[in-house]
């Protein structure tokens, strides 16, 4: 029908934002409408410039160093699919944090906000001054994102984590299987893709803390293993595990 409308939504591969259109312009084409002829092709392209987002691998961590109104402050940080998969809230004035982003590749987007509208840095109050960076872990320097503290509302940061060149890769064949999950106590992980090797298990809480950990020993490719959360707040937490050469990751949750 006449000036119909539809959403279509494209799978993009990590490898679009190292290897796409050096310009920066996304085009499309439209042809054979509903299988049939197109009565106006004038109007069946159509190019629309981006921003490429950063690409980061390796570790690195979010520093925040609050101002005299760290209450006013908050972040989260977002996967592809709008899951929370960090945040912070309720920060203390003059006070430094630091937390690790320790996860899978992918997607993310970074939101962090201020209630009251006048950032980190504004000449107008008495709060002070504070910073927010992403900073690589030591031993590797400076900093990976240094953000204007004058940022008034909000801070919106997109980011791209790729560690296909790292020692480190994601492997989407090795596989984590958590029974039940969600869970209130005892979390038991069955986990497959490893080769006859000692890898670390750990479980970390959303803003990159370990919570605990241990080496296990796959047999025939097959480690079993459980933990114990219920001593800690309910939530989301991840289960890490790194081998040789690779790492894989599932989210579990405590209720």
């Amino acid at each position: 029908g006449f000036m119909e409308k539809e959403t279509v939504s494209l799978p993009i591969p990590l490898t679009f934002w190292d290897s796409g259109n050096p310009s920066n312009v996304f085009n499309v084409t439209v042809s054979a409408p509903n299988g049939g002829t197109d009565e106006y092709a004038d109007n069946n392209s159509a190019s629309s410039s981006f921003v490429k987002p950063d690409v980061h691998s390796g570790g690195f961590y979010l520093q925040t160093n609050t101002n005299l109104a760290g209450w006013e402050n908050s972040y989260t940080i977002k996967d592809d699919q709008g899951n929370i998969v960090m945040s912070r809230s309720g920060m203390a004035s003059s006070t430094q944090y630091n937390d690790t982003i320790n996860l899978p590749d992918g997607c993310y987007v970074l939101d962090f906000l201020d209630s009251d509208d006048d950032g980190m840095n504004f000449f107008a109050n008495s709060d002070g001054n504070g910073s927010v960076k992403m900073l690589w872990i030591p031993p590797a320097s400076p900093w990976v994102k240094n953000f204007n503290s004058k940022f008034g509302s909000f801070i919106k940061y997109h980011f791209v984590i790729d560690n296909t060149v790292g020692v480190k890769t994601y492997d989407k064949y090795q596989v984590i299987e958590v029974f039940p999950n969600p869970s209130s106590a005892i979390f038991n992980l069955s986990i497959t893709g490893f080769d006859n090797e000692t890898v670390n298990v750990g479980i970390y809480n959303i803003v990159g803390e370990v919570l605990l950990t241990e080496a296990a020993t796959s047999v025939n490719g097959l480690i079993k293993t459980s933990f114990d959360l219920s001593e800690q707040l309910d939530g989301i937490y991840f289960v890490r595990v790194f081998g040789e050469g690779s790492y894989t990751v599932k989210k579990i949750i405590k209720n």
